[in-house]
């Protein structure tokens, strides 16, 4: 699996205009994701959705994020329709990280590419 870049953002930016959020068909068909929680794939919805909107990029052109932008947080709790706070945030990517979905370089967070 690839990080996304600036190039691979925009695809998917382009290649899902009009729609609110995307939760990658791997997330619930791979064998890989089975033993993730809801919970924590809706965070990668959530980071994804974030990414999309407000990514800054390194000198290589890879897409990231700040782990504690409050952003990740507030769109996860629209996405669970529940209260979040950034402990349970910080375990669900904890949880992603473990099992390769997204990438922690000290406060930086970098999302890898399902599709």
């Amino acid at each position: 699996m690839e990080l996304y870049t600036k190039e691979s953002l925009k695809t998917v930016m382009k290649g899902n205009e009009g729609h609110d959020f995307i939760l990658p068909k791997p997330l619930f068909e791979t064998h890989q994701y089975a033993t993730i929680r809801l919970e924590a794939k809706l965070a990668y919805a959530a980071i994804l959705d974030i990414l999309m909107s407000k990514a800054q990029y390194t000198k290589e052109n890879l897409a990231f994020i700040k782990v504690d932008n409050p952003e990740i947080k507030n769109t996860l709790a629209r996405l669970a329709n529940k209260e979040v706070n950034q402990e349970k945030m910080l375990k669900y990517i904890e949880e992603l990280d473990q099992v390769n979905l997204i990438k922690v370089e000290g406060q930086n967070l970098f999302v890898y590419d399902l599709g």
